[in-house]
């Protein structure tokens, strides 16, 4: 029995070891590369841009950093985390950026009755966790912060490989590299055209986010400000932006609520919720998000707004 528990010991000790040095090479491999678009933590270096672009998925699917370019000559970057409408992770993806980064001009955000504030450490938001299982493994101080937030527990944390293989990540991480389109074009085109018949809108799950804004209008409020004094402390200037949603779902009196938000709070609100964009379905792949044909009027919005432009000569 002893001879027996000596071996297994020794096994798992070899087991041990050969796991650690396999997650070394894959966390060197993967290091500075995305393997998503969005977990791109450490991709983002030395950069000077003029626009941080943040947000959900409505950030991340819609800001087009060549249309900034094409129209204004000016550089931006989208970082966008698909599937988070809550300021606390918007404002851990824009500390690592001024870590590895000089500040932007301006930080615009997705900001509407959609979002709301989120925590560091007490939440329930864990979509596309799998995204960033990568950094969970004895994570340094910088990564702490994303780790806390998505609750990667002990065991993810200090045994190698294990994080990886329970969000089946291990194979892509020692798999041929392509580049993500977020790598190649700088935002997640979506030239999908909304089916309406197949797809009809409902308003019932944009009541929910409405009457959850309002509900919890103190705490969304006082992170927005945190965000915003973050900015401050970094001499940018940070701008809301209200992204269109089709018609259907679309209610100017919970709009103005978030237009109202931003008022008390100092911040400049932009709102692209114009008739002819939002009453055409042709510019949306479903209810909540533009496709290619809306992504082009959207950003047209945003830089002939005054208060835009004002922002960025200053």
């Amino acid at each position: 029995m002893k001879k027996f528990l000596f071996r297994l010991f020794n096994l798992l000790v070899i087991l041990f070891i050969v796991s650690a040095i396999l997650q070394l090479i894959i966390s060197i491999r993967i290091k500075n590369k995305t393997l998503f678009g969005s977990d791109n933590l450490y991709t983002v270096k030395d950069q000077k841009n003029d626009i941080v672009f943040l947000g959900s998925s409505r950030c991340y699917c819609t800001y087009d950093p060549r249309f900034f370019r094409d129209s204004l000559g000016i550089k931006s970057v989208n970082l966008g985390i698909e599937g988070h409408q809550d300021i606390a992770i918007h404002m851990i993806r824009l500390e690592y950026y001024l870590k590895y980064n000089p500040p932007p001009k301006l930080v615009l955000i997705s900001f509407d009755p959609f979002m709301n504030a989120g925590s560091f450490n007490v939440q329930k938001e864990f979509t596309r966790k799998d995204y960033f299982s990568r950094y969970a493994f004895l994570p340094n101080d910088q990564d702490k912060a994303i780790v806390e937030y998505f609750h990667f527990n002990f065991i993810e944390k200090y045994v190698p490989l294990y994080a990886l293989l329970k969000y089946n990540l291990l194979l892509k991480s020692v798999s041929v590299y392509k580049k993500t389109q977020w790598e190649t074009i700088g935002f997640a085109e979506n030239n999908h055209r909304w089916d309406t018949i197949a797809n009809p809108y409902s308003y019932a799950g944009a009541l929910k986010s409405y009457n959850a804004f309002t509900e919890y209008y103190d705490s969304i409020k006082t992170k927005l400000q945190s965000l915003n004094n973050l900015c401050k402390q970094n001499n940018i200037k940070l701008i809301c932006v209200e992204m269109p949603v089709y018609k259907g779902i679309y209610n100017k009196d919970a709009f103005d609520v978030t237009k109202k938000m931003c008022d008390e709070s100092g911040i400049i609100l932009i709102n692209t919720n114009e008739n002819y964009i939002i009453d055409n379905p042709e510019n949306f792949a479903d209810q909540f998000h533009l496709n290619s044909n809306g992504v082009p009027l959207t950003m047209n919005v945003i830089i002939k707004d005054k208060n835009f432009i004002t922002a960025l000569k200053n």
